[in-house]
C-alpha cells in the first residue's frame, strides 16, 4: 500500500524511502445533494418472500423482511423471536416442526429447530449457517456451515464452500459429511433436500467445462458418510433444481422460468436435463420453487 505517496525502493535490499513531495491544486466543494424521506409508519408490504415452504391447510412459511412468517389467506404473523434476523425456515415432513437458521452481526449464526413457533436453538457454535432440512422420518437436521469467513469479515456470499453437517434433530453441532462448493456472491446458495428414503442427500453446483465457457449446473449427491458421490444431471444454468418429495419429478428454474420433468430412477448415470421431456410451469417468471 502506497499510503498516497510516493516511495524510492531499493531493488538490491528492498528497502524503501518516502520521496517527499506537495502539490498545489485549485478544487471546488459543494454540500451534498440531500432529499429528506420520509419513514411510513404503520403496516409494510413485503414484495417479495423467499424460501416460501407451503403446508397442506394452505399456510406458506416464508422469509421476509428479516423473520420468518406464517402466510394464511388473510392474515399473516411471524414464527420467529421479535429482533432475531430469521431466514431459510424448512418444514418437517409431518409438518409440526420448522427449521431456520439465525443472523447476527455480533454474534454470528446458529441453526433453531422444533415445533412451529416454539423453535430452540440446534447448534452451539456461532457460524454462518444455511439450508436446514429435515430428515423424511424427522429425527435429523441436514443443513451447510460455512467456512468461518464470514466471522472474520467477509460478505456472507463471500463463502467459498460450505460443510454439509447432519445433527440430530434434539440439538447439537452435528457431524461432517463433506465439502459443497459455493456457487459465488452472483448465484442462489445451494439448497440441501433428502431422498425419498432418506439415505441420501442432494445439491447442486456449478460446472465450468472449459476456461471461460458459460457454466453447467450439477444435481450431486452423497449417501449419510458423504461418500458414494454421484452426479445425477447436467443442465444448461439453472438456477434451482428440486426434486418432489416421492422422488419422481424434477422442477428446475431456467431463463427465469420454471419447467417440470419427469425423473428416471437411473443409479449411477448422469442425463442431460435437457434431454428430459419438459412442461414449463410458469408464463411470466417463477422464482423460490419447493
Amino acid at each position: 500500500w502506497a499510503r498516497g505517496r510516493l516511495w524510492r525502493l531499493d531493488t538490491s535490499t528492498l528497502q524503501r524511502a518516502e520521496i517527499p513531495f506537495t502539490a498545489r491544486v485549485d478544487t471546488r466543494i459543494t454540500a451534498a445533494a440531500r432529499r429528506d424521506r420520509r419513514l411510513e409508519r404503520g403496516e409494510v408490504e413485503a414484495r417479495v418472500i423467499r424460501w416460501p415452504q407451503r403446508a397442506d391447510d394452505g399456510t406458506v412459511y416464508a422469509a421476509a423482511l428479516g423473520q420468518v412468517w406464517a402466510i394464511g389467506a388473510s392474515t399473516s404473523e411471524p414464527v420467529t423471536p421479535a429482533g432475531m434476523t430469521a431466514y431459510y425456515p424448512s418444514l418437517s415432513r409431518d409438518q409440526k416442526a420448522l427449521a431456520f437458521v439465525s443472523w447476527d452481526d455480533v454474534e454470528g449464526g446458529q441453526v433453531w429447530s422444533g415445533p412451529l413457533g416454539r423453535a430452540r436453538q440446534l447448534t452451539r457454535t456461532p457460524g454462518h449457517y444455511a439450508s436446514p432440512v429435515y430428515s423424511p422420518d424427522g429425527k435429523a437436521v441436514a443443513f451447510l456451515r460455512g467456512t468461518g469467513a464470514v466471522m472474520s469479515g467477509d460478505d456472507l456470499g463471500a463463502e467459498p464452500s460450505f460443510d454439509l453437517v447432519i445433527a440430530p434433530a434434539s440439538g447439537g453441532d452435528g457431524t461432517r459429511l463433506r465439502s459443497i462448493p459455493n456457487r459465488g456472491s452472483n448465484s442462489r446458495g445451494p439448497r440441501l433436500q433428502w431422498s425419498a428414503d432418506g439415505k441420501r442427500l442432494f445439491w447442486i453446483e456449478d460446472e465450468y467445462p472449459e476456461p471461460r465457457a458459460h457454466e453447467k449446473t450439477l444435481l450431486r449427491s452423497c449417501d449419510l458418510a458423504g461418500r458414494d458421490v454421484r452426479t445425477h444431471a447436467r443442465f444448461d444454468a439453472a438456477q434451482e433444481v428440486r426434486l418432489s418429495p416421492d422422488g419422481r419429478y424434477l422442477a428446475y428454474k431456467h431463463d427465469h422460468q420454471v419447467w417440470l420433468s419427469p425423473w428416471p430412477a437411473l443409479g449411477d448415470a448422469t442425463i442431460d436435463a435437457e434431454s428430459l421431456p419438459a412442461r414449463q410451469l410458469t408464463d411470466v417468471v417463477g422464482d423460490w420453487v419447493d
